[in-house]
């Protein structure tokens, strides 16, 4: 019934709803649990630093929406075939671009999977698989992890008072072994196949 509803009137649920609706529940059960009154819950409402953390999240979930609804991921996909950039490549740089400026795991993986296993099914490598889905998930993750809009790094950013610019000092090491292995693996798998 929701379903027939949702089509007939063009309304769409995005993917957090689930997400949002559980917090709701969860921070109505923490209230109720201990007795909070009006007062007391408006005041934690309105501090400035949730404040803050609300506008970031809804900022990073808008531009993760137009990033997909531009098509961008596509487009960008399309213009690395004609310039004929190789396969591991693409599995690079595609997930790595994408998950830097979306900055969440979701939205390199729901955007770039589809369109990398159509592009290695239609190279003849469907038997590396699993090779260059692995080295695309590593890639996108590192990509996330350096994302200037990476929701944990800001959310603890802004927690700690720490500014970013120490933090991605400490990052750059890590991430590039991080892709420096998967790469090593994946060269590993695809000896072993």
């Amino acid at each position: 019934m929701l379903t027939f509803l949702l089509k007939k009137y063009a309304l769409t649920i995005t993917q957090e709803i689930g997400l949002i609706f559980a917090l709701l529940v969860a921070i109505a059960w923490v209230w109720q649990e201990n007795h909070l009154s009006a007062g007391q819950r408006r005041q934690i409402l309105l501090q400035k630093p949730l404040l803050n953390i609300f506008y970031m999240v809804c900022a990073i979930l808008v531009f993760k929406g137009m990033l997909e609804d531009s098509h961008a991921v596509e487009a960008i996909s399309r213009d690395l075939i004609r310039w004929k950039v190789p396969l591991m490549p693409i599995c690079i740089v595609l997930p790595f671009f994408v998950g830097g400026v979306v900055g969440l795991t979701i939205g390199f993986v729901g955007t770039t999977f589809p369109i990398l296993i159509s592009l290695i099914q239609s190279a003849g490598e469907a038997d590396f698989m699993l090779p260059y889905m692995m080295l695309a998930l590593v890639s996108g993750f590192v990509g996330v992890l350096l994302s200037p809009l990476h929701l944990c790094l800001l959310l603890s950013n802004e927690y700690f008072g720490t500014p970013p610019a120490p933090v991605y000092r400490y990052l750059r090491v890590p991430g590039c072994v991080l892709l420096l292995a998967g790469c090593l693996y994946f060269f590993l798998l695809r000896w072993v196949s």
